[in-house]
């Protein structure tokens, strides 16, 4: 695979990775119409993988700011009702976010 078509297929899969379809499959779409070889499950990783630092880059602050919140509710839940609401929140979408991560 060239680095142009790497360029290209790292744009498409950046574009389209938020919309509710599949951008596995324009990975695979966008190379067929151009006339390029198939990209191959390693490419199609790596752009996978290219997101998701993306977007735990991102959101970075607030994935500390829930991870600490959690972990000080376990060594501090004695002191509960010393909690703000915003910090209520923040301990309750830590624990609710992995609980819903179980399944």
């Amino acid at each position: 695979m060239e680095f142009f078509q790497s360029i290209i297929i790292g744009i498409v899969q950046g574009l389209t990775e938020f919309l509710p379809i599949s951008s596995t499959a324009h990975v695979r779409i966008i190379p067929a119409l151009l006339g390029w070889n198939d990209p191959g499950a390693a490419v199609t990783a790596v752009t996978q993988l290219g997101t998701m630092v993306a977007v735990l880059i991102y959101f970075r602050q607030d994935i500390w700011t829930l991870t600490l919140a959690g972990i000080t509710s376990v060594f501090q839940f004695n002191q509960r009702k010393q909690w703000n609401a915003e910090r209520l929140h923040q301990i309750k979408l830590f624990w609710f976010i992995g609980l819903g991560t179980l399944p």
